[in-house]
């Protein structure tokens, strides 16, 4: 399915918002993919239909339809949706995780679907924090969903911390990094705010935590 998605997008030829709208009613998983692609292009992401069609798509109650998320999700980042609402439900992917205990430090993990879906939306996720339209209503989401980890960090002795792979952390840091950096709008205050705590505490504690280099680059961009 996943390669038919790709091959739809691809050969099928523009279509007008009109016959976007019809061929959302069509049967075919992959037509209807492409008929929201085709409205989420021309700024009609609040077209409650595809946005709906899509979020079940990418966020399935079934894990063999994993794959099948990962595909769409690519494919929103191909055709570069910037969109509050479907950010949204990326954020939820985001937090519920790759699968795997942030312990695991295999190098090269061999990676099952869920774990795909996770990396896909990730790298979306990160890029979508550069828009203002997203970061103004994403960026406290993302901040709130941060705190617990700058808590536990923060009140954890550094001898007690073990070295973790944080994936979740590392994306919700990658966004708020991100923050408004695709125009001239300065940061988004709550990103800057909790960045700059974040990147305040103990520098072992950071590398213990992966966010080590995340910390330096911030700091040499004077903290944006």
């Amino acid at each position: 399915m996943a390669e038919n998605i790709a091959a739809i997008d691809a050969i099928v030829p523009n279509l007008t918002v009109d016959e976007a709208r019809s061929w959302l009613r069509r049967n075919c998983t992959g037509l209807r993919i492409k008929a929201s692609l085709v409205l989420f292009d021309s700024q009609k992401e609040s077209d409650r239909g595809a946005t709906s069609f899509y979020e079940d798509i990418i966020d399935p109650p079934k894990a063999n339809d994993f794959s099948l998320a990962t595909e769409a999700i690519g494919l929103l980042y191909k055709h570069a949706v910037v969109s509050p609402e479907m950010s949204k439900r990326i954020l939820d992917i985001i937090l519920k995780g790759n699968g795997r205990s942030p312990k695991e430090m295999t190098a090269e993990p061999e990676r099952n679907p869920l774990e795909q879906r996770f990396m896909a939306a990730s790298g979306y996720f990160s890029w979508l924090g550069a828009f203002p339209s997203v970061a103004k209503e994403v960026a406290p989401l993302a901040v709130a969903a941060l705190t617990p980890f700058y808590d536990r960090l923060k009140n954890t002795p550094v001898g007690s911390l073990d070295i973790e792979n944080d994936y979740v952390e590392w994306v919700l840091v990658d966004f708020l990094m991100n923050s408004n950096s695709a125009s001239s709008i300065p940061p988004e205050p709550q990103a800057q705010a909790m960045l700059t705590k974040l990147f305040s505490l103990d520098g072992e504690k950071l590398y213990k935590v992966g966010l080590d280099h995340r910390a330096e680059k911030w700091k040499t961009h004077g903290g944006k």
